[in-house]
């Protein structure tokens, strides 16, 4: 992702219906470099605010499964 740009939304998969996904980012706590807001049940927007090298894990949980995924956040450039 570009730090700095557009947001993307996101959504988790394969849940059973109306399953609520917690989304945190590990290790931002104070949303240095991305933010994450739930934006229904299994939905979010991702938004990304400034360039970490080596990025931030994304981390959806529901009840005791998590499952995480890397964002990479790159320099934006115009």
């Amino acid at each position: 992702m570009n730090a700095g740009g557009q947001s993307v939304a996101l959504s988790a998969q394969g849940l059973p219906l109306g399953a609520t996904v917690t989304w945190s980012i590990e290790g931002d706590d104070k949303g240095e470099y991305c933010t994450v807001e739930s934006t229904g049940d299994t939905t979010c927007q991702l938004n990304p605010l400034k360039a970490k090298s080596g990025g931030v894990t994304l981390v959806a949980q529901y009840d005791d499964i998590v499952k995480t995924c890397k964002v990479y956040l790159l320099s934006y450039t115009k």
